[in-house]
């Protein structure tokens, strides 16, 4: 980040950890803040990815696969995609709720996440297992520590893994791994207002 701060997550047996860290002024050492759970489940919780938010200075972060009895849906359910805010002051760590962005055993495998610095836009990519695992796209937008996840946008391709870049302009480029034949490749999403479009 801007004012030389970092945060770092993984998974392990009590679910998703994050760590804070910073820089000092010259560069030459590291000061850790104390690692803090997230999200339960542990390593179940899986397809993790991690942005920052320029505009808000926090980070978002988005859970493909939400194995947490925390955080289900209305229906009490799990293995959904969930998203959320991290605060950092200092090396102190602090987590917004989570919303929920899928439904029920709906899972983003290979998720990947990107930010538009230009917009304040975060876009999720993924393989939605909920709908033959065809790539999909979300915008998430960031609001003090709430997430507003918008609506999911499916095109006909079926993949197993994913990864989505900035590139300026308002436009994202995503690879990915396609199911059938293992073969990568990669395209444009644009985006209007709240609406990705494959290109």
């Amino acid at each position: 980040t801007t004012s030389e701060r970092g945060l770092l997550v993984w998974r392990q047996s009590t679910g998703l950890t994050v760590r804070a860290f910073k820089l000092a002024s010259g560069g030459n050492s590291v000061t850790f803040g104390t690692q803090i759970n997230v999200l339960g489940g542990g390593n179940n919780t899986d397809h993790v990815d991690i942005s920052w938010d320029k505009t808000a200075d926090k980070f978002l972060i988005v859970v493909g696969k939400n194995a947490s009895d925390n955080f289900p849906d209305a229906s009490g359910a799990r293995n959904n995609i969930i998203a959320f805010v991290v605060s950092v002051n200092d090396v102190t760590c602090t987590r917004g709720t989570p919303t929920v962005i899928s439904s029920q055993d709906e899972q983003g495998n290979g998720l990947s996440l990107a930010y538009d610095p230009d917009n304040n836009k975060h876009l999720a990519v993924y393989s939605d297992s909920d709908n033959s695992e065809k790539l999909t796209a979300a915008i998430l937008t960031i609001s003090g520590t709430t997430v507003t996840a918008n609506t999911e946008v499916a095109d006909t391709t079926v993949v197993v893994d994913t990864d989505v870049v900035y590139v300026g302009g308002g436009d994202f480029v995503v690879y990915y791994q396609i199911d059938s034949s293992n073969d990568t490749k990669a395209r444009f999403i644009t985006v209007s207002g709240t609406t990705p479009s494959f290109g």
